[in-house]
């Protein structure tokens, strides 16, 4: 006898998925330049190599660029400048020198084309590092946009950003701002669809799971005793059986649990 592993419930998904449009898969050779000189240096370069060449698959011109910071090859360049994004959790197969001298690897991924282009250079490179994950570091170029910018169109566009990617601690201030110092702004009307959007996702989110009383990244608690996962757009249930059973009990408590006033419960498998 033990007590069930899992302290919460599945249930049925019930918001949609993301879609993957826009999404493709790449599987890309890169190469250096054929000029020999150490090895993590020809690897870079037949990395940015496989990096330019997979976003220009995906349909984005960017010819030759290559550019060099501090010394070093900055691949991340390459895709803020373009209209796409090579994704997280790309491979890449180390080959090595080969007969002819040149640096080879092979790069497997998938890209993303960026379907609303970003007006701002500072934030076309925010927007990057933000598909790649690295919010802390889109944070502080947005608001080091604002802070220090002249340019009022960027200010307004980084706020939009920062509003949109949910760096604001207050939202509605934010764009009450925005309205205020650039009121003839396109980025004004983006952020009140946005906004009535979250609205009424909200309303939505509390007829299923009741009142928001807790988040913890992409898990929302809400008052009927339901976790919401956004990512997977399944619900559990917010505490266990109490006591140790077995699997088949375990099983039955599962289908019988009428958490959140749903009848549809399971066992996670």
């Amino acid at each position: 006898m033990s007590r069930v592993a899992c302290i919460v419930l599945i249930v049925l998904l019930v918001i949609p998925c993301i879609s993957n449009a826009g999404t493709i898969d790449v599987q890309i050779k890169g190469v250096d330049d054929g000029v020999k000189t150490t090895k993590q240096q020809d690897y870079k370069e037949a990395v940015l190599f496989a990096k330019r060449e997979a976003i220009e698959r995906a349909g984005v011109k960017i010819k030759a660029l290559t550019t060099v910071k501090d010394m070093v090859l900055n691949s991340d360049y390459i895709e803020s400048k373009a209209e796409a994004v090579l994704l997280p959790g790309y491979n890449i197969l180390d080959m090595g020198y080969s007969v002819d001298g040149t640096y080879q690897i092979v790069l497997v991924g998938k890209v993303k084309t960026v379907a609303e282009g970003v007006d701002t250079k500072e934030l076309r490179y925010a927007k990057s590092v933000m598909e790649r994950g690295d919010k802390s570091k889109a944070k502080n170029i947005i608001n080091n946009i604002i802070k220090n910018s002249k340019d009022d169109n960027a200010v307004a566009e980084a706020m939009y950003y920062q509003i949109l990617w949910r760096f604001a601690s207050n939202e509605i201030d934010t764009f009450e701002k925005l309205k205020a110092y650039y009121p003839n702004s396109k980025y004004v009307s983006r952020l009140e669809t946005v906004l009535a959007e979250r609205e009424a996702k909200r309303k939505r989110l509390e007829a299923e799971i009741g009142k928001v009383i807790g988040r913890d990244g992409r898990f929302i608690a809400g008052d009927k005793g339901v976790v919401l996962d956004t990512k997977t757009g399944l619900m559990w249930g917010a505490k266990d059986n109490g006591r140790d059973i077995n699997w088949y009990d375990a099983k039955r408590y599962c289908e019988n649990y009428r958490g959140g006033g749903y009848s549809d419960w399971r066992m996670p498998t």
